[in-house]
């Protein structure tokens, strides 16, 4: 007799702690990283700044692209209406806290959609759970998420969610969800015309089947009326475009091209036109040919071994099961040509923000695959592992011969598909940034950035900030990267860079320096090459204050002519 599966409840009550858990560890681990003085100007300052300026008169403006590329706005580099949103809540909550937390939400809760859809495929609320943890405990999400703030965090949740409705025929909530992911991040018209091909494929393959055959009735009648006996090419593509799926997906298709225009407009000289040219002579990198993009086919054989690995990988963790969904890897076709035809290694590799973008197509192949992949409960596992004689529940659906259970013990078949998905949950949670030995708790980081943390507040934490809350709101200062989301709420922050030289469009000079400089130890020698010697000039600049001991040494605020007595924390 085949065992029912638990009340849907139940698979919801687990769902929802599974996603309370992840959004609380993620968060705890993303501000313990935030105040081991991990985070700096690119990728988290930037945001601070952008959201803190756009309520506070000037339109997401961030130094840190201004000062390297010149452009005077956040949209010059990503076009994207949900930041406006954002600094809402920011207004409210001007914390890098807040940020954070919006983050690990908005990650965790991709996990409710992608539940959903993985139950409305396979009708087995235990294979959408399945799916579910398996995408939380996927290494490429936790590792991104980790590294500072990043709108692409967003994408799995709207992008989960549109193809969902999609699938269902809910095609005005698809078209909604939709759009929302397309005004968060421009790559997002490339997965909506990827899923309007996923969608459009099956019709199409099935009327051009029954065209082959000689059909004699159109492939796709939508009244009830006898067939007309004109079978033209012309009727036959009427037919095939009235079919309500195919009609909505096309209609997408178009609705994304047109919207990646719109938008890449937008970046370019149509916010250039609205807030003032350019500082520099270029700006910020757009455009619609693939050399815009910084896309070319020589690009292809620069780290190509890296690229393949990385693919492997990300289909690896997940035992290649979504490839048994071959129509799935359309999805993943935009995000595979970029990474291929692009130079930067970033895009490839696991703990920079880029996970997020893969989570899609990946998990979308892996809910169809549970069709294929028989699951029994873990109590049922657990039993057979321990030899009971308890004969394994019928699959829930056919399972290919590759995965079709094997004969264990006497009578008893061994649970593939089961001990497979228990294998990706423990070895997920074992490559996870959220184990000890996969951290980098050092500075200067050698790991990518998404696994620089440690489990604790170091010490100097609090005192920079009060170190940081001697600098006057709206003062200028100049701040080391690594201290600037200290400094970030202030339009008037500039950030030096990462590496040693001097920013192009930093607006201050030996003539005329900034009234506060903060900076580290570490990042010493990365300031601008002519503040060095203005510190130690005393008729240029007084210690303000320090802090002497911190995971980036000491820290040090020099005011401009500044002769008072020096606070120590």
């Amino acid at each position: 007799m085949q065992r029912s599966e638990p009340p849907p409840r139940f698979y919801t009550a687990v769902l929802l702690a599974l996603v309370a858990t992840y959004v609380a560890v993620s968060f705890v681990m993303a501000s313990l990283r935030f105040t081991g003085f991990f985070t700096e100007n690119w990728d988290f300052g930037i945001f601070q700044q952008a959201l803190w300026s756009t309520t506070h008169g000037h339109v997401l403006f961030e130094a840190g692209d201004y000062e390297l590329l010149g452009v005077s706005s956040f949209f010059q580099v990503h076009p994207s209406f949900l930041i406006f949103v954002l600094a809402g809540i920011y207004w409210i909550a001007p914390s890098a806290y807040t940020l954070l937390a919006i983050q690990s939400l908005v990650v965790g809760l991709a996990a409710v959609p992608l539940f959903l859809l993985t139950r409305s495929i396979t009708g087995s609320g235990r294979k959408a759970l399945w799916v579910a943890a398996a995408f939380l405990v996927w290494l490429p999400l936790l590792s991104s998420q980790m590294y500072d703030f990043h709108l692409e965090a967003f994408l799995p949740l709207e992008l989960f969610g549109m193809f969902l409705f999609w699938c269902q025929r809910r095609f005005w909530a698809a078209a909604g969800v939709a759009t929302i992911a397309m005004l968060t991040l421009e790559v997002a018209p490339l997965f909506v015309f990827a899923t309007a091909a996923f969608f459009a494929l099956p019709p199409l393959r099935e009327s051009l089947g029954r065209l082959a055959r000689g059909s004699r009735t159109p492939p796709f009648p939508r009244t009830e009326r006898p067939p007309r006996q004109d079978h033209s090419f012309t009727r036959w593509l009427a037919a095939y475009v009235r079919e309500p799926m195919v009609f909505f997906s096309l209609l997408m298709a178009e609705f994304s091209v047109g919207f990646y225009v719109v938008l890449r407009l937008l970046q370019g000289p149509w916010v250039s036109a609205i807030i003032g040219p350019n500082t520099g002579p270029s700006g910020a990198v757009w455009g619609f040919s693939s050399s815009s993009l910084g896309l070319s086919l020589s690009n292809l054989q620069v780290g190509f071994p890296q690229k393949v690995e990385y693919w492997l990988l990300i289909y690896g963790l997940l035992l290649l099961l979504p490839l048994l969904k071959p129509r799935a890897l359309l999805l993943a076709v935009p995000w595979l040509a970029f990474t291929f035809f692009s130079s930067i290694p970033n895009y490839v590799t696991i703990g920079y923000q880029y996970g997020t973008v893969a989570a899609f197509p990946v998990f979308v192949g892996m809910a169809y695959a549970m069709e294929r992949i028989p699951v029994v409960s873990l109590k049922e596992l657990l039993s057979q592992a321990l030899g009971r004689s308890r004969a394994s529940p019928p699959p829930s659906s056919p399972a290919p011969s590759t995965y079709r259970a094997a004969r264990f013990g006497s009578g008893h078949h061994l649970p593939i598909g089961t001990i497979a998905l228990v294998g990706i949950i423990v070895g997920g949670m074992l490559l996870s940034p959220i184990t000890p030995w996969n951290l980098t708790p050092g500075i200067p980081e050698v790991n990518p950035p998404g696994f620089w943390g440690r489990y604790n507040v170091p010490a100097g934490y609090a005192k920079v900030e009060s170190l940081s809350a001697l600098i006057p709101s709206g003062a200028s200062v100049v701040a080391s990267t690594d201290l600037f989301p200290f400094v970030a709420n202030n339009v008037n922050a500039y950030s030096s860079l990462w590496y040693p030289g001097d920013p192009l469009y930093l607006p201050f000079n030996l003539s005329n320096p900034p009234r506060f400089v903060l900076v580290s130890e570490v990042m010493w020698q990365n300031l601008p090459g002519w503040i060095g010697p203005l510190l130690s000039n005393p008729s240029y600049y007084g210690l303000r204050g320090y802090v002497g001991i911190s995971p980036v040494g000491w820290v040090k605020l020099y005011e401009n002519q500044y002769q008072g007595n020096v606070t120590s924390f």
